[in-house]
């Protein structure tokens, strides 16, 4: 199903076909597709169940859990909050985050994450961080990798921040009060303080992937 313009469902609504708008989109009960691309906010009152991805060009917002199957991939560009859990599939944001648990295959955040309990992931945890970022999690952050990324695209700001406060940014950043339980922690140009349980850590300059 392709439209344009804004869309509402006014109850739940489960499709068999992939959903395609060229604008905002909102779902007032819960929302089920293989696949929906917005190209604009998505707001989902309820649960959103994903089978094979999502692709979101602006914020999202489920009052309920977001789903997605296991080799599904979900992209936000701009600010996710969901007031329940994160499952399932590869999850990336460009943008904060906010949610109460997520466990899913891999997770690539770049901006802030509040969650209330866990971020697990079966392959990798990616944070991409700058001085502002807060990494908020009750729980604990596990993965067999877990990673930490100085932002570069803030190198310039974070320069004339530094001349102004008279602070050496040759470290990157440094986040603390985390759990983190891992095989590899790899470090890019930034370091993580708390309670922290990994196998190897590695500390790496930044790499443009």
């Amino acid at each position: 199903m392709r439209s344009l313009g804004p869309r509402v469902f006014y109850e739940d609504f489960n499709s068999d076909k992939p959903l395609i708008n060229m604008g905002p989109m909102k779902a007032k009960g819960n929302l089920s597709a293989p696949r929906i691309q917005a190209m604009g906010p998505l707001n989902v009152v309820g649960n959103l169940e994903i089978h094979e991805s999502l692709s979101v060009m602006g914020p999202l917002k489920v009052g309920g859990n977001l789903y997605t199957k296991e080799g599904a991939l979900s992209k936000i560009n701009g600010p996710a909050s969901i007031l329940g859990e994160v499952q399932g599939g590869e999850i990336k944001i460009n943008g904060p985050l906010k949610a109460k648990n997520i466990d899913v295959f891999s997770l690539r955040l770049n901006g802030t994450a509040r969650v209330e309990h866990n971020i697990l992931a079966t392959d990798k945890i990616s944070f991409g961080v700058g001085y502002r970022t807060e990494i908020d999690v009750g729980g604990i952050i596990q993965a067999p990798l877990v990673e930490f990324r100085y932002q570069k695209a803030n190198e310039l700001m974070n320069k004339l921040r530094d001349i102004f406060f008279k602070r050496l940014s040759d470290t990157g950043v440094f986040i603390d009060d985390l759990r983190i339980r891992t095989k590899i922690l790899r470090l890019y140009k930034v370091e993580v303080m708390g309670d922290i349980q990994a196998e190897e850590i590695q500390h790496l300059e930044y790499i443009n992937e």
